[in-house]
């Protein structure tokens, strides 16, 4: 009997059978891993068809965390459905991050399902993918898995050498194997944040039309405002098709006005929902502890001096402008390469690449002038600025420098969240020079994906900030 029913599949198990099968002990259904097909011998015999039919379908898939009988991924049913995976959720339910194992494991599962389903993986499936991986594990960065259009992602990857090496040993057939340049396509930067139909945005007279109006109208700010949220979509576009920031300017002229702050304040809470409001909290954390990290850590008599000032009696922005400097004591400048090239930027390289200080708005301009000749020797751009103007123990005044735009600032909170919802909303690549500082901000500010490996000073940091005691 049980070589008859290995080979048996849904369309061809002999109606002969059926019978037979039906009179079949209880202890070998048992042996067979069968208790809930006992129903079986007390059923008709179309019934026992179905049923026996169904299950031989089932015992032939193979034991994978993917679910091999449907055509719709469902990671969280995937993951609920094993031990491996309710682990995953659980942990990240606990401590809200994913380690390396975790994440392969994930990639593993939905390369497997691909494949299981026996057809051409489209640009549809990355996005079905990446959703539901976001939605279960929101602090996941979509790069990791997607990568970019310099950089295929590791599902990508996973899947394309899984197909390879199944085609390989003969377990898969010629035509599961994908070429390596579908892949490479598929995963290309696609911005699943706030995912762009562009046909929809190409063919849509009216967005244009609201476009227009921007370009040509800087108030009332109700309406800007309005066309501003209607446009979203175009501009995500115009984001991904990776042109630089001063064409951007050129097609979005209203950036170039001080209702430019209000405006990327907006799309931030668009891509990051309420992470904008996290960062007073998490700045009253950072405020309480780090004062006595830097009195054990900082070395050098020049920042050393700074945290003597610090530690005396100054208003809430100049303290919070020099407690933000001094961080680079902490997360120093990293190596920088340059094809063939190399060189490690100093504590205060890093601190110069953070915050413009001058004593007079006057010099601003012609400060940045002389930092875009340095920068152009050394082969870097001028990323968005934090300005500082005055005298550190007088009241300063704050604004943010970029793109030949000076915008004013209410105190130093509101600059520097401006600088870095500007990384984020423009997708700027951070100032290599102060990177750690942002990635710093990313994670613990505003409890994002953070955009590069975490470095052992940085995981430091982090760990001692979100300790309780």
């Amino acid at each position: 009997m049980s070589e008859i029913l290995e080979e048996c599949t849904l369309n061809t198990i002999p109606f002969e059978i059926v019978p037979e099968l039906c009179k079949t002990t209880e202890s070998m259904l048992l042996s067979w891993g069968l208790e809930d097909l006992k129903i079986i011998a007390t059923a008709d015999t179309v019934s026992g068809i179905t049923k026996v039919s169904s299950w031989i379908n089932t015992i032939s898939a193979p034991s994978s965390p993917s679910i091999a009988d449907s055509t719709t991924l469902n990671l969280e049913e995937t993951l609920e459905s094993n031990l491996n995976g309710r682990n995953i959720l659980k942990n990240y339910n606990k401590n809200k991050y994913l380690t390396n194992q975790d994440r392969q494991y994930i990639i593993t599962t939905i390369a497997e399902f691909w494949v299981n389903l026996e057809r051409r993986i489209i640009d549809t499936d990355y996005k079905i993918a990446i959703e539901q991986i976001l939605l279960l594990f929101p602090t996941e960065n979509q790069e990791v898995y997607i990568g970019n259009k310099a950089q295929r992602g590791r599902l990508a990857e996973k899947y394309y050498n899984l197909c390879k090496k199944l085609q390989k040993e003969g377990i898969v057939k010629s035509r599961y194997q994908r070429k390596r340049k579908f892949d490479i396509n598929a995963s290309e930067e696609l911005d699943l944040t706030n995912l762009v139909d562009e046909q929809s945005i190409t063919n849509n007279p009216e967005l244009e039309n609201h476009h227009i109006w921007l370009k040509n109208n800087f108030f009332p700010d109700n309406i800007v405002v309005e066309k501003w949220n209607l446009t979203f979509n175009l501009r995500r576009q115009d984001v991904l098709n990776k042109g630089n920031s001063q064409d951007f300017f050129v097609k979005w002229p209203i950036l170039t006005q001080q209702i430019a702050v209000s405006l990327i304040e907006i799309d931030f809470e668009r891509l990051y929902p309420k992470k904008n409001i996290l960062l007073l909290s998490k700045w009253k954390i950072f405020n309480e502890k780090i004062v006595s990290l830097y009195s054990k850590e900082i070395k050098d008599s020049q920042n050393k001096q700074l945290l003597e000032i610090v530690q005396g009696n100054l208003d809430e922005d100049s303290r919070n402008f020099i407690l933000l400097t001094l961080l680079n004591t902490i997360l120093k400048p990293q190596l920088i390469k340059d094809g063939r090239k190399s060189w490690k930027p100093s504590i205060l390289d890093g601190q110069k690449a953070l915050f413009m200080h001058v004593t007079q708005k006057c010099f601003i301009q012609s400060s940045f002038n002389i930092k875009k000749e340095e920068y152009m020797s050394k082969n870097l751009t001028v990323q968005p600025t934090i300005v500082v103007v005055g005298e550190v123990e007088e009241k300063l005044k704050f604004y943010t420098y970029f793109n030949d735009t000076l915008y004013n600032a209410d105190n130093f909170m509101k600059a520097f969240a401006f600088v870095f919802q500007l990384h984020q909303v423009l997708n700027l690549k951070y100032d290599p020079q102060c990177r750690q500082i942002w990635n710093f901000a990313e994670e613990f500010f505003f409890e994002l994906p953070m955009s590069y490996p975490k470095t052992p000073a940085l995981a430091a940091l982090l760990s001692y900030l979100n300790c309780e005691n």
